[in-house]
């Protein structure tokens, strides 16, 4: 089976070297999308000495996305990568999406025998909303598809979350306060409370970590319910991270829930009084290594370079200083 890695990266080119060649292994390819705010020319310089004889492929053949945490640019960077892969360059196989800052648990012999004997199955996290548990919080996760999300400072993770005015539960609460908030830090940002968002009657609500392994199969699904359903975009454009949202919900409408399991990168959003995800370190090998999962996020050179060594088996001079 031919794996294809999507990566999406914005920073730390010598560390994208190194999970690339991590990665690296019989007909496996690595297709990286470089953000838009990042200079491309220092990744393409350090990964100068992998491209093109390890299968390392810049996607010049799309625009690259200047994507921002919160919104709907990543969604729209993965749906433009998987239309160009799929449907312009014909590529088949199992796509895997992972950023910059992943590494994968296991050798890449392991993991390509785990996707060989598991070659039916979709690995995309399925939790059904409206849902109680985790992170879904006060509306069960539903705020995701019914809200708007505002940015309220220059901290591009800080956000609240407001109804439509046409919403029902823009009268329960009261969220005047926050609106104001918002729109002095972005007057434009008034036009949210007027947008009007519609979901096909057949699309079931799944939620989870945005990070997948998918067949060429599924995903030429969920493009063409896309084109079928153009809306589906429209309706998350001021939606919160909708990349936890969208590909679940398509994926657990679409696929019989016996072909699909959780997916295959950890990661770590409940360790106390650290900021989240929890970035590894080298103390972290044991929990790392005692998880059901191929890959791991996040990881940071300039942080700890020795877990890379734990985990990649690679000597210390592999990496620059």
């Amino acid at each position: 089976m031919r794996l294809n890695y999507l990566i999406f990266a914005h920073k730390n080119p010598e560390q994208l070297k190194i999970m690339i060649g991590a990665l690296n292994g019989d007909d496996t390819y690595c297709y990286v999308h470089i953000d838009q705010s990042s200079d491309i020319t220092e990744f393409k310089n350090s990964l100068s000495t992998l491209s093109p004889k390890n299968g390392v492929i810049f996607l010049n053949g799309i625009e690259r996305h200047n994507i921002k945490w919160g919104d709907d640019s990543f969604i729209k960077a993965q749906i433009d990568t998987l239309n160009y892969l799929r449907r312009k360059c014909k590529i088949e196989g199992r796509f895997i999406l992972l950023s910059g800052q992943c590494l994968p648990l296991l050798t890449n012999v392991e993991i390509k025998k785990y996707f060989n004997d598991h070659e039916n199955i979709e690995f995309i996290d399925q939790i059904p909303l409206p849902n109680e548990i985790g992170m879904w919080g006060k509306f069960k996760g539903l705020n995701r598809v019914r809200f708007n999300a505002y940015r309220t400072n220059t901290n591009n993770r800080d956000y609240t979350l407001i109804p439509s005015i046409r919403d029902i539960y823009f009268y329960r609460d009261n969220y005047l306060k926050s609106l104001v908030k918002a729109v002095l830090y972005s007057p434009v940002q008034l036009n949210k409370l007027f947008f009007k968002r519609s979901f096909p009657r057949n699309l079931k609500f799944y939620g989870g970590e945005g990070w997948w392994a998918l067949t060429h199969g599924c995903i030429d699904k969920i493009l063409l319910f896309l084109d079928q359903n153009p809306g589906v975009i429209k309706a998350l454009k001021y939606s919160f991270v909708p990349e936890e949202i969208l590909f679940q919900s398509i994926v657990g409408t679409l696929i019989p829930f016996e072909n699909i399991h959780k997916t295959l990168t950890y990661t770590n959003w409940n360790r106390p009084n650290v900021p989240h995800p929890v970035t590894f370190i080298n103390e972290d090998l044991i929990e790392l290594k005692a998880q059901d999962a191929l890959f791991a996020r996040k990881f940071d050179l300039n942080l700890d370079k020795e877990i890379f060594y734990s985990l990649l088996k690679i000597k210390p001079e592999y990496t620059s200083e």
